[in-house]
């Protein structure tokens, strides 16, 4: 605008210096209120899932309950697909298993976690350290491999019975899905 036409119109001449100020402002708006939350939303739970992948821990948590969830998609599946996973409340915190888990034998698997056993599991650090924003969103960290410990005495009693020997029994998705299998 010219400084005449500005003058009429009641108005300052702007100086080329404040109309870059103006613009640097929209831009930086724009990348807080769109591009950064747009990328939270899309690239963040990406970004969580193979930082978890490479960063496992090992928590051992005595195991409150066990139960079958059953889920609905909100993937590739498609809109109604259905799925399961077993929601486990421990010593350490709430946590979702899912490697092997399908509808027809959830509730085994949920068995496979008695009240009261204590579990080594391995989960992602990132989504243990982030437990607090992703119960915000109604998300549990994911356990990636399950190792219970499982006492047995003479004759398959009770470890109050007598005997020593441990078996770990293994549940992940590299030992054969959520049956696992027995190691010494």
């Amino acid at each position: 605008m010219n400084e005449t036409v500005a003058k009429t119109l009641g108005g300052h001449p702007r100086g080329r210096r404040r109309i870059l100020f103006d613009r640097f402002v929209a831009v930086i708006m724009l990348f807080a209120l769109i591009v950064l939350p747009v990328s939270f939303f899309v690239g963040g739970p990406a970004l969580l899932k193979s930082y978890d992948a490479a960063h496992l821990i090992k928590l051992r948590c005595t195991i409150r309950s066990s139960e079958l969830n059953k889920t609905s998609s909100r993937s590739t599946g498609g809109i109604g697909t259905s799925g399961a996973e077993v929601l486990l409340d421990t010593s350490c915190g709430r946590f979702v298993y899912v490697d092997g888990v399908t509808l027809t034998n959830g509730d085994q698997v949920a068995d496979r976690f008695r009240s009261g056993s204590v579990q080594t599991f391995s989960v992602g650090k990132g989504s243990v350290a982030n437990r607090g924003l992703l119960e915000f969103f109604h998300l549990l960290p994911a356990i990636q491999e399950s190792v219970a410990e499982v006492h047995e005495g003479k004759a398959g009693l009770p470890d109050d019975v007598g005997g020593d020997e441990t078996l770990r029994q293994t549940t992940s998705a590299d030992s054969g899905g959520a049956c696992g299998g027995f190691k010494t």
